[in-house]
């Protein structure tokens, strides 16, 4: 849209620099680097909620740096200017119920290696009303874009068989074949990896990506994505209000077996079926003392983090 801007932030330092091999679990909680002359050893939290926060506003963060000079951080989000809006903005907090009437049918392909990944993104974009077909290889992707012809990719870049950079690069060069091969309409293509490397968003964006989207992800991230590259239009109901006590997942494992076993199981059971309103009738029939639980599982809901949701629940049954 004419009023979508894009801000730039980068950050500098002129220290000891990060050596590549570290650079890959940079993000990763409490995650022990190599230690220079000056003993720094840890990255703490900050890096990890730096990130989450980026991610929260639609963008994301990256990371350059080479030993003895120094590391520069960077990020991008996207905002729109306010000045002649007219219509009133949807609340940041306002949860998409669906898509909007009046618009097009939107074919959507998810390709990726990972199972769970790929079932719980397929389930989640139908859940809001799109058409949605999956892939497990980049081979698999090129047949059903030839065959189905989707608007929109996910295109994870690391996988077997053929992987997503090969498969974006065969689906650029069908679109500028020559007639009657070419001349198609261009496809979305957004890359899906959990690299957050400036090197890997170019020579994503240089294949021929149009975005870049680093795992893990927020839906309501995915559905901004959307919006932006394919003008989709949704509708909006109330955030679900959480409870403000904090509860680590650890906690929540525990509190978890103390429910009794159908309680367990049929939250789980709403979390593989995405069903979001069961979700919070089930969490709303806790009892109180177990507000805490409550609280994780309410943010987690709200975020439709649900394949966290899934582990955590997994991990409550194997105890």
């Amino acid at each position: 849209p004419d009023d979508a801007l894009a801000l730039n932030f980068r950050v500098s330092d002129t220290g000891i620099g990060i050596a590549l091999a570290d650079q890959n679990q940079l993000f990763e909680p409490f995650m022990q680097v190599s230690q220079g002359a000056d003993g720094m050893g840890g990255t703490g939290l900050g890096l990890t909620i730096s990130r989450q926060f980026v991610a929260m506003l639609g963008g994301d963060i990256t990371v350059e740096s080479q030993l003895g000079q120094g590391t520069q951080f960077a990020f991008t989000v996207p905002v729109q200017v306010a000045d002649g809006l007219a219509q009133t903005a949807t609340p940041p907090t306002a949860r998409v119920t669906g898509l909007a009437p009046g618009q097009p049918s939107y074919r959507i392909l998810v390709v990726d290696d990972d199972k769970t990944h790929r079932y719980l993104l397929t389930q989640l974009l139908q859940s809001v009303g799109f058409e949605v077909r999956d892939a497990e290889d980049g081979q698999q992707a090129i047949a059903l874009w030839q065959s189905w012809r989707p608007q929109l990719v996910w295109l994870d870049m690391r996988m077997p068989v053929l992987s997503g950079y090969e498969a974006a690069q065969y689906i650029r060069a069908q679109e500028s074949a020559p007639a009657p091969a070419g001349n198609l309409t261009p496809t979305k293509i957004i890359a899906l990896t959990a690299n957050a490397f400036e090197d890997d968003r170019a020579q994503a964006l240089d294949i021929g990506c149009d975005d870049f989207v680093r795992k893990p992800f927020q839906l309501r991230h995915l559905l901004t994505k959307l919006a932006e590259h394919l003008r989709v239009q949704y509708t909006y109901g109330p955030e679900v209000e959480a409870p403000t006590t904090p509860l680590a997942e650890v906690d929540a494992i525990a509190a978890l077996r103390r429910l009794p076993a159908l309680q367990l199981i049929g939250l789980h059971q709403a979390t593989l079926q995405l069903d979001s309103e069961h979700m919070t009738r089930l969490i709303a029939a806790l009892p109180s003392d177990q507000a805490p639980l409550a609280a994780l599982l309410t943010r987690q809901l709200t975020d439709y983090a649900f394949d966290a949701l899934h582990t955590l629940f997994q991990q409550a049954q194997q105890g």
